[in-house]
């Protein structure tokens, strides 16, 4: 899955490639078609960049807990 960077350097996007489950993918598809069934635009590169612009912005401790819960809780499958 690549989500586009708002801007880097030159202003043009920039892309980040990130390998997800297949699971993970599909959550992101299903929330997509449900939206646009809900008449609002949007694409699954525009639903995964505003979702790691919300993590990015998290405090720091506040990822640190979440992501620990997130491993307890098998969420890490590599």
């Amino acid at each position: 899955m690549s989500a586009p960077n708002a801007s880097v350097g030159s202003g043009r996007p920039a892309r980040l490639s990130v390998r997800v489950p297949g699971s993970v993918k599909d959550g992101v598809r299903q929330i997509v078609d449900e939206l646009q069934a809900r008449g609002l635009r949007t694409s699954e590169s525009e639903l995964v960049e505003l979702f790691v612009s919300e993590g990015i912005a998290a405090d720091v401790d506040a990822v640190d807990d979440r992501l620990r819960r997130w491993r307890a809780a098998g969420g890490s499958r590599r």
